[in-house]
């Protein structure tokens, strides 16, 4: 995971140029868009949040939308872009720093993919997740 981190801490300005105009970032908003509960009023941490944007999209959506990334860069551009939401550095492979049952709802947009091993998160979300909270994740494979 450190490699893939390191790579991220390295394309995070231009990753965070990008998604400000790709045509694939504003098809992907309006597809998970499809698929999102209400969120007004609920926490929702965006895992693997890069830019912050999604994280940002969340919140416009009603949600206390928390963002979390391993690659401290990209949390970097997103507190600059979004200082009035909360984000955190953090591993997605190792125990998140939250309370257990702490959210309502978990976007995981476009990271799964990059991950060796997704069992430990999968576990951690199962953690910190409220009953009946949901997962929402996304790949292009």
């Amino acid at each position: 995971m450190d490699d893939v981190i390191h790579q991220w801490q390295q394309a995070a300005d231009a990753y965070a140029q990008w998604n400000a105009d790709a045509e694939f970032a504003r098809f992907n908003r309006a597809f998970l868009g499809t698929m999102l509960p209400d969120l007004a009023g609920n926490t929702a941490p965006d895992a693997g949040c890069g830019d912050g944007s999604y994280t940002a999209w969340l919140a416009q959506q009603g949600a206390a939308a928390t963002g979390i990334d391993g690659a401290a860069a990209m949390v970097a551009l997103a507190r600059e872009a979004y200082p009035d939401l909360s984000f955190d550095v953090a591993d997605l492979l190792a125990p998140l720093p939250y309370a257990d049952e702490s959210f309502d709802f978990i976007l995981c947009n476009q990271v799964l993919m990059d991950i060796p091993d997704i069992l430990p998160f999968a576990g951690q979300t199962a953690r910190v997740l409220k009953p009946g909270g949901q997962l929402l994740w996304s790949i292009v494979h």
